[in-house]
């Protein structure tokens, strides 16, 4: 049960996992996809601290994401997530397009301690990524994510480590198509994998080919901007 689980250190999201609707159009039970695919996706960018790892398992007969659990995060402020460096908030942008992120806001961006007292980003609750019905210029269901936003804000352009992590997708393509397969299996979407992984590589060669952000991310069409008046509000500090 989940008692036992959290005891292992783990934290599962699995078709009764996430029973308050976030946002309409979005079934109930889906969590698990993004939590199990973006870390998957990030290991292969060569962004594997970004993201707690997750895997997909088998629970009383029910499919779920069993995640690792990290103690001691914080939010990160306004000013802080400023102040990543560009290259990092380009590989951040590049991993939340590629996922069809919908819900990069502020306070799912935390900080975790790393070596020598620096603190690290960390990128948590994933399970809305690949809600986009219609990918870029959706509506409801564009893009939602900080990072992306501040693309957009300060014009920083895809870099030459941008593309060498594309090109590693390229290379892990037959282990990723297999995790889509598992994870979008269902007997009620039959093509939603294919589909899935399909446009998934159609935004990586988008990049790739053209060596910029699509038109529609440059110009916010297909992106709620998060500017400082549009994010959530910061949470009070407790003392």
């Amino acid at each position: 049960d989940l008692a036992e689980v959290q005891k292992l250190g783990r934290i599962f999201q699995g078709k009764h996992g996430d029973r308050v609707l976030v946002r309409n159009g979005i079934p109930f039970g889906t969590s698990y996809r993004g939590e199990v695919l973006v870390p998957a996706i990030a290991r292969t960018l060569g962004l594997s601290q970004a993201t707690p790892a997750a895997v997909l398992r088998y629970h009383n007969d029910e499919l779920f994401s069993f995640q690792e659990f990290v103690p001691n995060v914080k939010d990160i402020s306004r000013r802080q997530l400023g102040k990543v460096p560009k290259a990092d908030a380009c590989s951040y942008a590049l991993l939340d397009f590629l996922v069809k992120q919908t819900d990069r806001h502020i306070h799912n961006v935390v900080t975790v301690s790393g070596d020598f007292g620096v603190r690290k980003i960390l990128l948590i609750d994933n399970g809305y990524a690949f809600t986009g019905k219609l990918g870029i210029g959706s509506g409801k269901d564009t893009y939602r994510s900080v990072f992306l936003s501040r693309v957009i804000s300060e014009k920083i352009a895809i870099d030459p480590e941008s593309r060498r992590r594309l090109l590693r997708l390229r290379e892990h393509e037959e282990s990723l198509k297999r995790l889509f397969a598992a994870v979008f299996s269902s007997p009620a979407e039959p093509d939603r994998a294919i589909k899935e992984w399909n446009e998934f590589v159609a935004r990586r060669e988008a990049i790739l080919e053209s060596g910029r952000w699509p038109d529609e991310i440059l110009s916010g069409n297909g992106l709620v901007v998060l500017s400082r008046s549009a994010t959530v509000p910061e949470r009070p500090q407790v003392s």
